[in-house]
């Protein structure tokens, strides 16, 4: 806990890895304490309020005898030990962890238990950082495949097939050994998916899903309103009932748990992720497969698709090379075609980054129809150098941005999805059209 704490107080990434270089091998426990925390992989399913259940626990004057004795840990590694192996957080899990929290005098000891147990300790280093000090497999990467701009001239002559773009909560649903854990984009664990889970109890053995969560109430919403409503729901701390998962693609535990390419091409992966869902009698109403558009060579029909889907207020679509592989990165044998708004805004302002991108441009914050908007996306590494440099030269430079769409939030206009273009030198006023 001393050299957590030393680490968290350190200035500078760089001088964080030097000095967990040369004390990782002082202190065994501590690779420990950061695989707990910092991997995606390591599940102890305790939430803040599983933790205060497990605090309430306490006041049981019979706390000890419904503890078995193998159960009654003296070492905080051997209670993580124990959370991780069984990683359900059920009532008596939560008494073997407090068991040990009874035994913890000081408020600061049981703080750093606090943050670990449900993985919220921060010390200014991610897993990439980490493993600079320890080794590159030491932290596994959470890794993602995802879709590079539509290109045309990298689809000709290939055969494809089309499926809509769904916004909403990327997802990836991870059934091993009986045990089910949702994982967005970023690695972070999505608890309270308890209708879906059920439903992947009925798949035998193990597997992982690709898809998008989405709010499936019946009521009329445009596309906005309904991705509002699903990450409302999604970041509630209750359990997250009307959401459905919206299936596109399958994978191993293996390809993904080591981030490595899954060479099952895509036209055999539709196939296996249709079986799945067809023999084990999952809800289709929650578990849904996104129906194919198209599949050819035609590449008129990728507008065709593209004006029949945002003509029904969808995104846009994607397009799946069908002899393609699973990568995970991205890739151009999955493209998206969406279509493009720009607007000109004023620069006022500018954020810093974090991990790769500190002491470099983070983000230009703009102004759009009387409200801030940051734009972080776009922004090359070069520029993001070169914009950091000099800054305050940037406030007042009119910018060129592209996004999605317009979103209004309490009566604020904002974008989504803003991405940085260029600087306009021809250009002295902002303009919204």
């Amino acid at each position: 806990m001393k050299i957590i704490n030393h680490i968290k107080a350190i200035d500078g990434t760089n001088a964080k890895i030097d000095y967990l270089k040369k004390y990782k091998d002082v202190d065994k426990d501590l690779g420990v304490i950061l695989l707990s925390v910092y991997s995606p992989y390591v599940v102890f399913g305790i939430s803040e309020k599983k933790y205060k259940r497990a605090l309430a626990m306490l006041e049981n004057p019979f706390l000890k005898e419904s503890v078995k004795q193998q159960h009654q840990y003296k070492k905080f590694i051997d209670v993580l030990n124990y959370l991780q192996k069984h990683c359900t957080a059920t009532d008596y899990d939560l008494k073997v962890l407090a068991m040990y929290i009874d035994g913890v005098p000081r408020k600061d000891v049981l703080q750093f238990i606090r943050e670990v147990v449900t993985k919220k300790l921060r010390i200014g280093m991610n897993a990439k950082n980490i493993n600079k000090a320890y080794g590159e497999e030491f932290i596994p990467e959470f890794k993602v495949q995802l879709a590079h701009k539509y290109d045309a001239q990298r689809v000709a002559g290939r055969e494809f097939a089309i499926t809509e773009k769904i916004d909403g909560q990327r997802c990836y649903a991870v059934k091993e050994d009986g045990r089910i854990t949702f994982y967005a984009r970023s690695g972070k664990i999505i608890n309270g998916l308890t209708e879906l889970q059920r439903q992947l109890h009925k798949h035998k053995g193990d597997v992982v899903f690709d898809g998008e969560l989405v709010y499936n109430g019946e009521e009329k919403l445009t596309t906005n309103e309904r991705y509002s409503k699903t990450m409302s729901i999604l970041s509630s701390t209750a359990n997250k009932e009307n959401i459905s998962f919206k299936l596109f693609d399958v994978v191993s535990i293996e390809s993904f748990k080591k981030g490595i390419t899954y060479n099952y091409r895509y036209k055999d992966r539709r196939v296996i992720l249709e079986s799945k869902i067809e023999t084990s009698g999952m809800d289709k109403h929650l578990m849904q497969v996104l129906p194919v558009l198209y599949v050819g060579t035609d590449i008129t029909k990728v507008n065709e698709c593209l004006m029949e889907i945002t003509g029904k207020g969808g995104e846009g679509v994607m397009l799946n090379i069908l002899e393609a592989p699973y990568e995970f990165k991205r890739t151009y044998n999955l493209m998206k075609v969406k279509p493009d708004h720009d607007c000109d805004l004023r620069v006022c302002g500018y954020k810093e980054g974090d991990g790769k991108y500190t002491d470099k441009l983070g983000a230009l914050i703009c102004e759009y129809k009387n409200n801030m908007v940051d734009v972080g996306s776009g922004l090359s590494d070069k520029q993001r150098e070169t914009f950091w440099k000099r800054r305050k030269q940037l406030i007042g430079k009119i910018v060129k941005v592209k996004y999605f769409e317009e979103t209004i939030t309490d009566g604020k206009y904002s974008l989504r999805f803003p991405r940085f273009i260029e600087i306009r030198k021809d250009k002295t006023e902002p303009s919204y059209e």
